[in-house]
């Protein structure tokens, strides 16, 4: 029977050639999507678990802490920051209290607390008047934001007036202008911050540093006015600012016995403050401290040790031992905003100005972006008593740029300028830094920590602003673990009323944030920041795998279509032939096994090209050899032939030799859907009237064509989070190699399945082209009737690959905007050019039939399709020898 099959396949060489080109080009994309492409999607796997860990899973906040930008399932990276309470202990011990939680590590952020320095005292021994100026000069990064304030002060023998108040004037003392600093500060749970961060193996070996010590009592709050806690200390102060401190002599007489009163009256009559202003002045002293000076002076004084050398600092500059805890902190508001260039940057925000009555230097109120809401009066100070220093940068806290998640708490935020207010580019970008006010767009992190039980101690129970949440058992990027982070989440909802945010598989994505003029800050334009994707690993594991399997099966659906229409070809074209047998005694049975041993031959040789591309790759580039993605491959491609005969087989097994004999494939008396009055006339007719052969061939085409464009409009549009988000952009190089690469592969099978049913189509229609063009017809004539069916089968398999991927768009994304749905439907132009271009070369056999041998059936290319199956065989044969020599090396040579 092999014998019999070999002869058969000699005789057609026409269709031994399309057959083999088949089996290699279904060879050569199994190979790749099923052996080569594991070492894409199994990296994609891999990279997606190795950025499968974040800080901490869960984010728990006050509802009241909901924001615009949400809606996007986007976080800004300020959002904890700004969090001023709202969470109870009794909700915390909830949380605590749910099965799974492994971390609950809460943070306060308490807000700002105000001190002083006193530094260098000037050397004034002239009596006289003398012009205080002190300049606050704050860097951002970029731009520098000046604060200037000027007071009048003089120097002689008088003992001094307690009851003088002025708001530019005053008598110079000890301690007359002491330098005022502000530092944020938070609280937390010891515990749970060293398991979380592990802020514990951060300490400093500094003096006698060390880390909260939990065996100590917290003190309870008495009627002291003065509160003590203890504090960690952090090394690091994250602003670039310059305070300058300036004396100057004015040529003004003061005498000695003068009081305060009576020079002020003085100067009160000479016109004040507007007169002194334009006075010049000859300086006498002038003082530069840089921001690092004042926070080392600040965290000697406090500690009484050295902060960089370690030895004990017995000089304390603070001006008092306690300090004011001022202010809250307070969220930052956004508006949405349209995006300037959306294909970059997706989402865009305004960043919304405040008014704050509160006055600053010689204003009475000032813009910022953060509203400040004070403490009242009757909270006590506090006297911090430190215990120790620590390293945020020793901290285990995960750095990986593409699933960072917001730690305001150890390291400041980042915002890049990108774009000027007129939206001129900013080539390279700027990083903006902390301004280090209250009210500014970044704040600087706490640089002291207490204890929670010492926070609920001065401000009460409902202190908590966030808890950050570990689960157990979520160390593996699978279904489970999303399951698993879901169920607590929500629980964590029911129970407590808060809010949660599942943070694990979230991945920066890039926001435009335009922030406008304000006092507080020094530069306006549009700033770049990785604000929070929530759940992009997760929504990338899922695209990636769907896409995967989905590519895989349509790949197969697809040359299991292609087998089916060749093996229904082939049965058209051999209808007689197999009567003839049946006719001379063969049973159904026994055609049945002619078919399916045919199969097996293409699949067998299927499975060996297949290797042998394997094999190559494996030796030339280096690949890890996988025996059983080896054998897969070949496995499926021997079972998709296997698959592909049963159709035929079945039709074969039912053919009735009376029948087939007398009337072959066609039909006189079928009716015409049009009538024939033209070109496009008859190639709609016989379109039709073939419709179930041209019908495999129409889906064939339209099912990669479908999936080709939904890749192409995620691609062109940068739309999703496979592509905006940091991860994505990662993953998204590995993975649209794979899908494309397989879609075009499913492409050219469909293109041979149309090519192979137009060829055969054009065989069978040798005598009535012959006619025709014995009637007359020209060459052009006959290449566009080919054409016009070509461009049907196009033209039908587009509709249908519209339709699928409108339905696979929506069922990913779940909806899609107008620009989407523009690149889908240009997408439709795919199809029609694999039917035009599947057209060409069985137009060209058509316009070389002859009257004369078309109504024979004699035209032929034999010869040189001979010397092409000579050649196609020699190579085939020595890659087979090699293959399998480098097989066994792989099996045994190791």
């Amino acid at each position: 029977m092999i014998r019999f099959i070999w002869q058969n396949w000699k005789r057609k060489k026409e269709r031994l050639f399309l057959l083999l080109f088949g089996v290699l080009v279904i060879a050569a994309g199994l190979s790749y999507l099923v052996g080569l492409s594991d070492q894409n999607q199994v990296t994609i796997t891999e990279e997606l678990q190795q950025r499968w860990q974040s800080s901490y899973h869960i984010v728990v906040r006050p509802v009241a802490s909901r924001s615009e930008t949400e809606r996007d399932q986007l976080l800004d990276t300020n959002f904890l920051s700004g969090i001023s309470g709202g969470i109870s202990f009794a909700q915390y011990e909830q949380i605590n209290r749910i099965s799974g939680v492994e971390i609950a590590a809460p943070i306060a952020f308490l807000g700002h607390v105000h001190f002083f320095l006193k530094l260098d005292d000037p050397d004034l021994p002239e009596q006289g008047l003398y012009r205080f100026t002190r300049k606050n000069i704050m860097g951002d990064g970029i731009n520098q934001l000046t604060d200037t304030f000027t007071a009048y002060q003089s120097v002689n023998q008088h003992p001094g007036d307690p009851s003088i108040f002025s708001p530019y004037y005053a008598p110079f003392g000890e301690g007359t202008n002491p330098i005022m600093q502000s530092q944020l500060m938070a609280a937390i749970d010891p515990v749970q911050e060293a398991e979380l961060v592990g802020l514990d193996q951060a300490i400093l070996a500094v003096g006698d540093s060390h880390y909260f010590d939990l065996a100590d009592d917290v003190s309870p709050l008495t009627e002291e006015t003065i509160y003590e806690l203890p504090v960690l200390i952090s090394n690091h102060s994250y602003t670039n600012s310059e305070l300058i401190y300036t004396y100057e002599k004015l040529d003004v007489p003061i005498d000695n016995d003068e009081s305060p009163s009576q020079i002020y009256q003085q100067l009160e009559a000479l016109g004040g403050e507007a007169y002194l202003d334009e006075l010049v002045g000859e300086r006498v002293e002038q003082f530069h401290y840089s921001d690092d000076q004042l926070f080392t002076y600040f965290a000697n004084s406090i500690s009484g040790y050295h902060l960089e050398t370690g030895e004990r600092y017995n000089e304390n500059l603070l001006v008092q031992d306690y300090f004011n805890l001022v202010t809250q902190v307070a969220p930052l508001a956004y508006q949405q905003e349209q995006s300037p260039y959306p294909e970059q940057w997706p989402h865009a925000y305004q960043l919304q100005t405040v008014n704050i009555d509160v006055a600053i230097s010689d204003q009475e109120s000032f813009t910022g972006y953060r509203d400040e809401v004070s403490y009242e009066q009757s909270l006590p100070f506090i006297e911090p008593q430190w215990i120790g220093f620590y390293d945020p940068g020793l901290l285990a806290i995960t750095q990986d740029p593409s699933t960072e998640l917001p730690m305001e708490t150890y390291r400041p935020i980042r915002a890049e300028l990108v774009l000027d207010p007129e939206l001129q580019p900013i080539n390279p970008p700027r990083l903006l830094e902390p301004i280090g006010a209250g009210q500014s767009f970044l704040t600087s992190p706490p640089t002291m920590l207490t204890t929670l039980e010492y926070a609920e101690q001065l401000l009460g129970d409902e202190i908590i602003s966030a808890i950050r949440i570990k689960v157990e058992g979520v160390d593996d990027l699978v279904e489970q673990s999303q399951m698993k982070l879901e169920q607590i989440a929500n629980q964590i909802e029911q129970e407590t009323g808060l809010i949660t945010d599942i943070m694990l598989g979230s991945s920066p994505q890039q926001t435009l944030v335009y922030v406008p003029e304000s006092d507080t800050d020094a530069t306006e334009g549009w700033f770049q920041q990785p604000w929070i994707k929530l759940g992009a690993a997760m929504t990338i594991f899922r695209e990636a795998t769907l896409g995967y399997k989905t590519i895989l099966i349509m790949v197969i659906a697809v040359a299991v279509m292609y087998v089916w229409a060749s093996g229904l070809i082939s049965l058209q074209a051999r209808k007689k032939e197999l009567a003839i047998l049946l006719a001379v005694g063969w049973r159904p049975s026994q055609l049945g096994k002619l078919l399916l041993t045919e199969s097996a031959m293409l699949g067998g040789l299927t499975a060996l090209v297949s290797w042998l591309i394997l094999g190559f790759s494996y030796w030339s580039e280096g690949v890890n050899f996988s025996s059983v993605r080896f054998v897969l491959t070949g496995v499926i491609g021997a079972v998709i032939y296997l698959l592909g005969s049963i159709l035929p087989i079945t039709l074969a097994m039912r053919l009735s030799p009376a029948q087939t004999m007398q009337r072959g494939e066609v039909v006189t008396a079928s009716k015409m859907l049009f009538p024939t009055k033209g070109i496009v006339t008859m190639a709609t007719n016989y379109f039709f009237r073939k419709w179930k052969r041209y019908i495999l061939s129409v889906l064939t085409i339209a099912l990669p064509s479908s999936l080709l464009a939904v890749f192409l409009s995620i691609t062109l549009r940068l739309q999703g989070v496979m592509y905006t988000t940091i991860l994505g952009e990662y993953i998204a190089v590995e993975v649209g190699q794979v899908q494309y690469i397989a879609s075009i592969a499913a492409l050219i099978i469909a293109l041979l399945t149309s090519v192979e049913m137009m060829w055969q189509n054009v065989s069978e229609r040798q005598p009535e082209l012959a006619l025709l063009k014995a009637l007359g017809w020209r060459n052009n004539q006959v290449r566009f009737l080919i054409w016009l069916e070509g461009f049907l089968t196009g033209f039908f398999a587009s509709l249908i690959a519209i339709m699928l991927s409108l339905s696979i768009s929506a069922w990913l994304e779940q909806a899609w905007t107008s620009a989407q749905l523009s690149d889908l439907l240009w997408a439709g132009l795919i199809p029609l050019a694999v039917g035009l271009i599947g057209a060409v070369i069985p137009a060209e056999r058509a316009i070389h039939v002859t009257p004369i041998n078309g109504l024979r059936s004699g035209y032929t290319n034999r010869a040189i399709l001979e010397r092409w199956l000579k050649w196609l065989f020699i190579l085939l044969a020595l890659g087979l020898v090699i293959m399998l020599a480098y097989l066994i090396y792989l099996l045994f040579g190791r």
